[in-house]
Order: structure tokens, then sequence, then C-alpha cells
């Protein structure tokens, strides 16, 4: 890693400095790290995950813990641990261990896992609720195929790891390594990296040759249950629509799921479009930016001329989620039967995102 000296136009390089020579320890510091900023294990927005455990410990006849118990955006529980310098030669076996122990795991003991996390119960259910997008935890399913997925974590990977990590995903296992890299400036301060090296984009092109029968099976029953759900043949149907009206949606294909996003103005930031089977439906301006403070600091300039916004869209939820990476701006529209209603969401979608954009889009661009 290297500092950028501007002025001088050159490359400063950092120390590469072990965990153990600086004495920082796995449990009270790189554990505490990882559970407050999860977002540097995620690759992509798909793999976002919520902290709901530290040191897990529930488990039947063993005393053992878990280091982080995490929940991604698929309702898959996610087993995370962890090695501040050498991976050591058992971490696979001990990470699979706990995930088998976890593949039990019932939908309320989760949510009541997370609750003994936070202290409030009540809580849980909110911040579980906003995490998967979803007006009632009845909406969706957790652990519900009974693997959950394995994260490890190293500053450096023995070779026995690697190996049998690569066989263990060939075999269908969801397990990555991210490796962490400590650095030291001349003035003291530290710096992480955490980098995916298993799988590798071409390890996972290699994966989905081999994915085995009963894999590409329940990936076919899940797509079908989708097209089931009536979300395709919903997004369809509003995307006509939109064509019939020239609405600057009518580029984007239909989803198999809740919802439909169009960048706006800004990378990481997406107006949304969301359908809900608990009569309710929205458009969302989502600032999903990997960056937690960045995603406050667009939140904050917006909201700072939030009467000049109000004054194009109508009222708007504001909901800056400092407990969550992203930050949304909502508007909603509460309906009856939703099929009986199609005509009037459509045009609900239709116009609310013509306001946002125009209220949205020009002060995008200039932050």
């Amino acid at each position: 890693m290297y500092y950028v000296d501007i002025e001088n136009k050159k490359l400063e390089p950092l120390e590469s400095v072990s965990f153990s020579n600086v004495h920082f320890k796995e449990r009270t510091d790189l554990q505490e790290w990882l559970a407050a900023n999860p977002q540097c294990l995620s690759v992509n927005e798909r793999d976002e995950l919520l902290i709901i455990q530290k040191e897990f410990h529930g488990f039947d006849k063993t005393n053992e813990r878990l280091d982080l118990l995490a929940l991604d955006k698929q309702g898959s529980l996610v087993v995370i641990e962890l090695k501040t310098d050498d991976s050591g030669r058992d971490v696979t076996w001990q990470a699979i261990k706990y995930a088998s122990y976890c593949s039990t795991l019932e939908k309320q003991q989760i949510i009541k896992i997370y609750g003994d996390y936070l202290g409030d119960l009540d809580d849980a259910e909110e911040k579980l609720a906003t995490f998967f997008g979803v007006d009632d935890l009845s909406e969706i399913s957790l652990n519900k195929n009974s693997k959950p997925k394995i994260i490890l974590v190293a500053a450096k990977f023995r070779p026995e790891i690697t190996s049998s990590v690569l066989w263990l995903i060939d075999s269908g296992l969801k397990i990555r390594c991210v490796e962490v890299s400590l650095y030291q400036s001349e003035d003291g301060k530290f710096f992480l990296t955490a980098t995916q090296i298993l799988p590798t984009p071409s390890t996972e092109e290699y994966i989905i040759k081999l994915a085995n029968k009963k894999n590409i099976e329940e990936a076919e029953a899940e797509n079908k249950a989708n097209l089931q759900n009536g979300y395709q043949i919903f997004w369809q149907q509003f995307l006509d629509d939109c064509r019939r009206h020239n609405h600057f949606f009518g580029d984007l294909s239909p989803s198999t799921s809740n919802w439909l996003t169009k960048g706006l103005g800004k990378n990481g930031v997406g107006l949304q479009t969301v359908f809900r089977s608990t009569k309710r439906c929205s458009v969302n301006l989502e600032m999903s930016l990997k960056s937690q403070i960045k995603n406050k600091e667009v939140f904050d300039k917006l909201f700072s001329q939030k009467d000049e916004i109000e004054a194009i869209t109508g009222k708007l939820d504001w909901n800056r989620s400092d407990d969550n990476i992203r930050s949304i701006i909502s508007i909603y529209c509460d309906y009856e039967t939703a099929e009986e209603n199609y005509p009037k969401i459509f045009q609900f979608f239709r116009e609310e995102t013509e306001k946002f954009r125009k209220a949205f889009e020009d002060r995008l661009k200039s932050l």
C-alpha cells in the first residue's frame, strides 16, 4: 500500500506490520473492527452483511464460541472466523463445525439471537425489517436451506487451507477467504485492507461450470418460485406501461425481485420502485455507496435542501439509518388489492419517479 504525495507527485510506501508485533488482538481488536464495519468483507451489494452476534456460544452440549455470526441479503446465516496473523491448520474444520451447529437454527431463534446482541428484541425486529427491505418479517425466510455460508479471515492463509477451501467450493459449500493486511504510516496511523482471495473471479466461473445437479435444481426451483410470486409479471406490465408513456424506466428489464432500480446522477445512488404484497409500494432514492460515511454525507447534503426538494416531490420520508450502510428517501402509496390497483400503482411509480428525477438528479450530479 502506498501513500499518495500529491504535492511532490510521489508514492510513499506504507510499512506492512503484523498484528502481533503491534499488539493487536483477534478478539479485542480485529473482531471489533469487523463487527462495526462488516462492509469491508463485502464484494458487492448482494454480499452485504448484518452482524447478529459476537462470540456466539448457543450450541447444545458444547461451550465452543464462533467469532462473528451474520446474515446476508438472501437470509442465509454467515459464520465468520478470524485469525490475526497465520490462518493455522484447523480454521477450515473449525468453521465447518460451527456452520453445522448453526444449520439447525430456526427463524425465531435467529431473531432472538440478534435481540440478545442488541439487548432489545423489538429493535432487532425493526433493524432486520430495514436490512431486508420489508415491512413485516413474515415476508422473509431465514436459514431456509440450513446451509450457513462461511467467511475465513486471516492475514495469511496456509496452502493446506486454500487447497481445502477450493475443494469445498467445488463441492458446493459457500465459503470465502478474505486476507487482511495491516499497514502503519510514519505518523503512527494504522490502515487495514481486506481482499477476497478465494474464490477469485476465475474460480467463480469454474464453480459455476462445475456446479452439481442438486445446486442447479435448487437455483431453478428458486427462479421458478420468483416467477410464481408474480414479481416478474408485475414488472413486465409496469415496464410496458412505461414504454407507452415514454417513461425513462422503459429501457429496464423485468425483475424477479420486488424492486427495480435505475441509476440517478451519481454512482452508488439509485432511483428505486418497490412493490410489496403488504398493500404498500414506494419510490425510493437509495444511497448505497460502499462507504457508510459517504452515504451519510450525500444524505445530509440533500437533507439540507429538504424544503426545496419537497416543494417538487411533496412530503418525503427521510431515513438516514445511522446503523446501516445505506440511507433512503421515500414516498409511499397504499392500496387495497394489488392486482386490481395495478393502473394506480403504475401511475404512482411514473409520476413520482419523474418528480424524484427533477428534484434530485442535478443536485446529485453537483455533489
